[in-house]
């Protein structure tokens, strides 16, 4: 048998979740294994570009070749919050999944990452750092690597879709993450608005009857046939409907009914429709500092088409 037909896998290669691999550096006699895994992207963390070799294979194949310099490890941890938050973004965004992530040995620069992107994912740091030790050469977690995990806190930006192994495939808009601050990708259309909408109110209140996910099935309609304004109100109000039911627990109630004014408003609390009021009756009124926030892909859509709709409201 042809040498050059031989699995020869990389060393320390370990599938740390579906379509996402790591491993070391990656030799010429480890393309040919590379190659079955029909790779769309190689990360590479190290000081140098990737090689010939590498680049060579990457463009006979269609796949994506991303370099992030990160310098050898010495006396310090060669990695800041803002470069693995970039990283990480790469990581959870489908479009380049399948990815093969590397940097020389495999251990120490990748398995820092990858504790990071568990993390993400909800785990426990002492779950990570478990993990990293059972891939490490010596079996043990450093001082500077451990420390690094468990206060990472960059800023992540979320695309509009997450694969399945990254809660569960679905973006829930209204919930912190536990650790980490998002930042979400202002959707491009309103495909996008209602899949994530329904995604997301599917696995929290599948059963209620306000659930903004069967508007537009009760309607009959789909997103790309519906008026761009009708649209935008169904899930406006139907999102402030569906909360005004469900006060979260961190708002305190006073016994007035009397009539609020809820103003739309964007991510960071600036007004983003100063003469757009939303009148609603009949709701216990709020804290005078606290105020229910619509989830965030009605206010980024709301703000992104503001100007086509403020009289409706």
């Amino acid at each position: 048998m042809d040498s050059c037909n031989l699995v020869n896998p990389p060393f320390r290669y370990q599938m740390v979740e579906e379509n996402v691999f790591r491993g070391t550096y990656p030799k010429d006699r480890n393309l040919f294994f590379l190659k079955r895994l029909n790779l769309k992207t190689i990360l590479s963390l190290t000081s140098d570009p990737p090689k010939n070799y590498l680049l060579d294979f990457c463009n006979s194949n269609q796949i994506s070749s991303i370099h992030f310099k990160v310098e050898k490890p010495k006396d310090n941890l060669p990695l800041t919050y803002q470069k693995v938050s970039s990283i990480l973004q790469i990581i959870v965004d489908e479009k380049n999944l399948p990815i093969y992530i590397h940097c020389l040995d495999g251990t120490l620069i990748t398995g820092v990452v990858v504790g990071c992107l568990r993390k993400l994912q909800c785990w426990t740091v002492q779950s990570a750092m478990m993990e990293y030790s059972r891939i490490s050469k010596d079996g043990i977690i450093g001082s500077e690597e451990a420390e690094f995990v468990e206060k990472f806190q960059g800023e992540v930006e979320i695309p509009i879709t997450v694969p399945p192994w990254l809660w569960g495939g679905i973006i829930n808009y209204q919930k912190r993450h536990p650790s980490l601050r998002l930042k979400y990708q202002q959707p491009t259309s309103l495909q996008q608005v209602s899949s994530n909408l329904r995604s997301s109110n599917d696995e929290n209140n599948a059963d209620s009857p306000s659930n903004p996910s069967k508007i537009l099935l009760n309607n009959n309609q789909s997103p790309a046939n519906t008026p761009l304004n009708t649209l935008v109100l169904q899930l406006a109000k139907e999102d402030l409907r569906r909360q005004s039911s469900i006060v979260p627990p961190e708002f305190s109630r006073q016994g007035s009914t009397d009539s609020n004014q809820i103003s739309l408003r964007n991510s960071r609390g600036v007004a983003g429709l100063s003469t757009d009021v939303i009148q609603r009756n009949e709701v216990n009124s709020l804290q005078d500092d606290e105020e229910e926030p619509l989830s965030l892909a009605i206010q980024a859509l709301a703000l992104e088409f503001s100007g086509s709709f403020k009289k409706n409201l």
